[in-house]
């Protein structure tokens, strides 16, 4: 079995391996709009910033004891198109286990400098709602630039849930030809198709 993808909400993803878990930028139950957090339980969480919507470690608890068998490296990045003035950095992680490389783009807010670093991962895990982060256009440019097998929005707003000022996931699908709208909010890896895949919210 190869690497599972559970989309939490927002910009909340679950990866496992191997029966061991990461969860990356888990937020407090009720802070986002239309998605509830319930606590689970993992053996790593990894935040890409120190904004609330993405660093509520409280609601994860550990499961210590297991060897990581993720390879995780860090590509520095920042929050907005300022260089950080305003919102502060950015940590992008890249994950790699059993072959395939997993990448969460966090809440970048423009293309990063260090692209290379990403450039072909399997899965890219990117924002596309705006505002906070990059917008559709903004995101397919890194999405041009990565050239990843399979695409994964995050970070956009749809009916019922998501911050009000966000933009869509539509406003970054219609940049594409090629999308599969999931009935699902867990995929394997190793069974993506090619092409953006939208997930459906738990």
């Amino acid at each position: 079995m190869g690497i599972s993808i559970t989309w939490l909400g927002h910009a909340s993803f679950e990866l496992e391996y191997d029966g061991y878990k990461v969860v990356i930028d888990p937020f407090k139950d009720g802070y986002v709009p239309g998605f509830a957090f319930e606590s689970r339980r993992a053996n790593k969480v990894l935040c890409t910033h120190q904004h609330t919507d993405h660093n509520y470690r409280q609601g994860v608890e550990l499961i210590e004891g297991m060897e990581d068998p993720f390879d995780i490296k860090v590509v520095k990045s920042w929050h907005d198109d300022k260089q950080g003035k305003l919102r502060g950095a950015n940590d992008i992680y890249v994950l790699t286990a059993g072959g395939k490389r997993v990448c969460h783009m966090g809440d970048v807010g423009q293309m990063p400098e260090d692209i290379d670093a990403i450039k072909g991962v399997d899965v890219l895990l990117i924002p596309v709602g705006g505002v906070y982060t990059v917008d559709g256009q903004g995101a397919k440019e890194i999405v041009d630039a990565v050239k990843p097998k399979t695409v994964i929005p995050m970070h956009y707003r749809g009916e019922g849930f998501g911050f009000e000022n966000l933009a869509t996931v539509k406003e970054f699908t219609d940049l594409f030809e090629k999308v599969t709208e999931m009935d699902c909010c867990c995929v394997d890896v190793d069974r993506l198709v090619a092409g953006v895949v939208v997930l459906k919210r738990q």
